[in-house]
């Protein structure tokens, strides 16, 4: 957007926002993208607000959220410093789009105990954990393989929700989404909601033909895209009734 600020008359004249809101148009797709606030010489402060009112338009299905304040691995980072860095970030997320998200995936699926209880105190309601073997934040293997069992775990102690990925686009085939997102669709322990997500460096022709394939798969089983926030109650995932596609 900003290298294009004098092109675009629309968000919709970029070519991946044009594709998610053809998505979203035909399929009802939403969808969660998790910023940095920093990389290189570039920052947030640097990007518009031309475009704000046409975000919040929107943000019924496009919404932007906290990843980390820049690209480096993370490092054990304490609660004061994370809360720093989302607040820097997230005050230029609602200057540029007026929306941001509560649930999140923190870089490398890293934070201490500390650092996940600022956040919370932040407003974030569920942080979505990895979609591999390793181990997602704080959790010990017992609780990390809870989560990746059972697809949602809540820890009372700082009151975190936390919900498994299922797939990353970036590693699977175009004709392997559809059967993969079948076989999770058939496990009770998993198919309530189906967290998908790729990187943006990723979205090429062929990322475009593997999202399209995962709305084609959610109209065929019936399941409706959804937002994880306080207003949709994630005890709910737990009923049979509830079959919702996260994409992130």
């Amino acid at each position: 957007m900003t290298e294009n600020e004098k092109n675009y008359d629309s968000i919709f004249d970029n070519r991946l926002l044009n594709f998610l809101k053809v998505n979203h148009d035909r399929y009802g797709m939403k969808v969660s993208m998790y910023c940095y606030y920093e990389e290189g010489d570039f920052n947030l402060t640097m990007v518009p607000d031309k475009y704000r009112w046409e975000f919040l338009e929107n943000s019924d299905w496009l919404k932007f959220g906290f990843h980390y304040r820049n690209g480096e691995e993370p490092v054990t980072i304490s609660g004061e410093k994370i809360t720093e860095d989302y607040k820097i970030l997230i005050s230029e997320l609602i200057r540029i789009t007026g929306c941001t998200c509560e649930t999140i995936r923190l870089s490398y699926f890293r934070g201490s105990y500390e650092a996940v209880s600022a956040l919370k105190e932040q407003g974030i309601y569920c942080l979505l954990t990895a979609d591999d073997d390793r181990k997602s934040y704080y959790f010990n293997d017992k609780i990390n393989q809870y989560i990746a069992e059972n697809d949602i775990y809540f820890d009372e102690s700082n009151g975190m929700n936390f919900v498994s990925t299922d797939i990353r686009l970036d590693n699977i085939e175009i004709e392997a989404v559809c059967p993969e997102l079948v076989k999770i669709s058939k496990d009770f322990r998993q198919n309530k909601i189906i967290a998908v997500f790729t990187h943006e460096w990723c979205i090429e022709e062929s990322m475009f033909e593997k999202i399209e394939n995962m709305c084609k798969f959610a109209e065929f089983y019936n399941y409706s895209f959804t937002f994880i926030d306080k207003n949709s109650k994630i005890e709910e995932a737990q009923n049979e009734y509830f079959r919702g596609i996260r994409v992130i």
